[in-house]
């Protein structure tokens, strides 16, 4: 690697790791759900404020990575089941999972189009979707 490749890779990693720098990588599901709530909480606090919708929309992006990262783990109410339940209970929890990723992307490109009162319906749509899936998981 030549010294120009080297320098612009290192700057995309510099630009890569602090793009990101409100999380940290879970290490179990409770650690991702804590973040997230966290995340949660710091967007809808500051969604009507259009000021700080480039904020929001990068929380938002931490918010998705969050919620990928939950593919890793398995509720402890589907890990107990029986393993011929286990399979269903997963693909269940996973599609749930996924609504909250999509919901995440949402609610980032809202943010970026300064739609505040369509991020605050997402807002309101992922505080549905998280009850309905502690309902069933937690």
């Amino acid at each position: 690697m030549n010294l120009k490749t080297g320098i612009l890779v290192a700057a995309m990693m510099m630009i890569a790791s602090s793009a990101f720098s409100n999380i940290t990588a879970p290490t179990n599901l409770k650690s991702a759900m804590k973040q997230m709530n966290s995340t949660l909480k710091t967007i809808s606090a500051q969604s009507a404020d259009a000021t700080k919708n480039a904020d929001s929309a990068k929380l938002a992006d931490d918010f998705i990575l969050l919620a990928e990262s939950c593919k890793n783990f398995l509720p402890k109410k589907v890990q107990n089941l029986p393993p011929a339940q286990q399979q269903a209970q997963a693909q269940d929890y996973n599609l749930d999972v996924d609504d909250m990723i999509a919901l995440g992307k949402n609610l980032a490109s809202a943010f970026r189009s300064n739609d505040n009162a369509g991020a605050v319906k997402i807002l309101n749509d992922l505080n549905t979707t998280k009850k309905n899936g502690h309902d069933k998981f937690k």
